[in-house]
């Protein structure tokens, strides 16, 4: 099916990724190397995204920073609230060195709690997103990530959620990795790192398609 998409409309192609990233975040926690049906996945994300979101499937360059200009980092996620990813990887947001980086954290989900004032608190810009049609909220949160100018993007945990795989399957920055709030590779050619832990195999490389530091 993800190898021969012909004659889909959008909504099929939107069913088949739900019902496979359903089934594949589950495998992912039994462990071994999946990085070839991982990629298999991405590359039909990646399809999907340059046929119904063209506009922000683009190559961005790198824009020209001032030598003293801080460095523009975005974090996006819809688990910015008492959930463990956040309770995993907010510490990233809060101990940022902001003399050297200007933090924008982008809120994709409604319900909020301390956490997510928290990492509100600790961000030097915020983008809170509510009352956006499911029709719309991709394209909705890919222009406001964009046109944020970051230079770097950072995923919290590609692999939960079809929003920010579909999002991840975009290119919106430069620069764009993931952290190992999902630990498998997303199998996105457009994510260029995965920040991973300690604990990984002497072949970790192997297991992803994403630059593993």
């Amino acid at each position: 099916i993800m190898k021969n998409p012909t004659g889909f409309d959008k909504q099929q192609w939107e069913l088949v990724i739900g019902t496979f990233m359903e089934i594949l975040w589950r495998t992912s926690y039994l462990g071994g190397n999946n990085i070839e049906t991982l990629r298999a996945y991405g590359d039909f994300l990646q399809d999907y995204a340059k046929r119904y979101y063209s506009e922000f499937c683009q190559p961005i360059k790198p824009r020209k920073r001032k030598r003293d200009e801080k460095i523009r980092i975005g974090y996006v996620s819809l688990r910015f609230r008492n959930q463990a990813v956040s309770q995993y990887m907010a510490n990233r947001i809060f101990c940022h060195d902001k003399e050297r980086f200007h933090v924008k954290t982008f809120i994709l989900q409604a319900e909020t709690d301390g956490m997510t004032e928290q990492i509100k608190a600790a961000s030097d810009e915020v983008a809170v997103f509510g009352g956006v049609s499911i029709e719309n909220a991709l394209a909705v949160f890919a222009k406001s990530i964009k046109d944020s100018d970051l230079d770097i993007l950072i995923y919290a945990d590609i692999g939960m959620d079809n929003v920010t795989y579909s999002l991840g399957a975009m290119r919106l920055a430069p620069v764009q990795a993931v952290l190992v709030g999902h630990g498998t590779t997303t199998g996105l050619t457009t994510i260029d790192y995965y920040l991973s832990g300690d604990h990984e195999p002497r072949n970790a490389q192997k297991h992803y398609v994403e630059k593993i530091i």
